[in-house]
């Protein structure tokens, strides 16, 4: 053992002593109470900006998926070729079908004045207009007349129509511009590029979001103003001989002849044709609902707007016979 003086062993336990003391001192600091966890700090501090992220790249990735889908299906289609082109057959056969399902809204020398056209979302395509029809190739018609442009109000006809009949109206429509020379290369560059670009973004984000809002607030303070109407004409057997007429002429390719929601055109909507001939569902629409979803349309459901091809008289004739199928 080594044998220190007095005074220098005093001067040892008094360092001990300090040394002591500064690391208790420093362990207290580093467990005070109420100092948060860091995990739990962080995960606070980082919660609200990663829901963020998030939500905005799943709608980058929903948008381009999307993109990438409506890409896909038109190249489907891109490179398909008439195989009736120029064929007095298949014209005449197409001019029928033409006739009986497109010329209420394309009109019948195909200038898109049919008289379902003032109530659509987006003007109908003019066949007789051949500086349009220089741009646009056998396969783009084809696929919009399969598949529907529904917020442009164009049915999809793809399960109402066979390939050959659809070929056929195509080989109609195109005899409106009979001299018309379809340059390939050129007609793919626009369709595929402007056509698709264009149509598909701006369409879908301005259709969908501004004309929905505009048409659900103008709807609701149209309903107010037709709500307490009452049918001027109901179960005259004049007015609903009139309304059959109408009915058959301009409602019937929708809501079927029957008053079943089953006409030709029905499958292509967005929504299910209202069912005339279904009695509970009759009973409790008021007249002046029904007048108001024939003047104004509810372009979202695919419905025109009537109300300026139609005059009030004949508007209420229309509902006499619709309403007559319950009766």
């Amino acid at each position: 053992m080594l044998d220190f003086p007095h005074n220098q062993s005093r001067l040892i336990m008094g360092l001990a002593i300090l040394v002591a003391l500064v690391l208790i001192a420093s362990g207290c600091q580093g467990a005070q109470p109420g100092t948060p966890a860091p995990q739990a700090a962080t995960e606070e501090a980082t919660e609200e900006p990663a829901e963020e992220a998030t939500h905005e790249a799943t709608a980058e990735a929903t948008h381009e998926a999307t993109e990438e889908a409506t890409h896909e299906a038109s190249e489907e289609f891109e490179d398909l070729e008439n195989p009736f082109a120029g064929d007095p057959d298949a014209i005449a056969a197409g001019q029928e079908i033409y006739l009986n399902n497109c010329a209420l809204c394309h009109g019948e020398t195909g200038m898109g004045d049919g008289p379902a056209a003032p109530g659509l979302p987006e003007e109908p395509s003019k066949f007789a207009d051949c500086e349009w029809q220089s741009h646009e190739p056998d396969g783009e018609l084809f696929h919009v007349i399969v598949n529907g442009e529904p917020e442009e109000g164009m049915p999809a006809w793809g399960e109402t129509l066979t390939e050959d009949q659809i070929w056929q109206v195509l080989s109609y429509e195109r005899s409106f511009c009979p001299d018309l020379v379809i340059e390939a290369e050129a007609t793919h560059e626009a369709t595929a590029e402007a056509t698709h670009e264009a149509t598909a973004e701006a369409t879908h984000e301005a259709t969908a979001e501004a004309t929905h809002e505009a048409t659900a607030e103008a709807t609701h303070e149209a309903s107010e103003e037709f709500e307490d109407l009452e049918n001027p004409f109901a179960g005259d057997p004049d007015a609903i001989a009139a309304g059959k007429e109408i009915y058959q002429a301009n409602c019937a390719l929708c809501h079927g002849e029957t008053g079943m929601g089953d006409g030709p055109a029905a499958p292509g909507l967005p929504e299910e044709p209202s069912k005339f001939a279904d009695c509970e569902m009759m009973a409790q629409m008021e007249e002046g609902e029904l007048f108001h979803v024939i003047v104004n349309g509810e372009p979202e459901e695919g419905m025109p707007a009537w109300g300026e091809t139609l005059t009030e008289d004949r508007i209420w004739q229309v509902l006499s016979y619709e309403r007559s199928f319950c009766e």
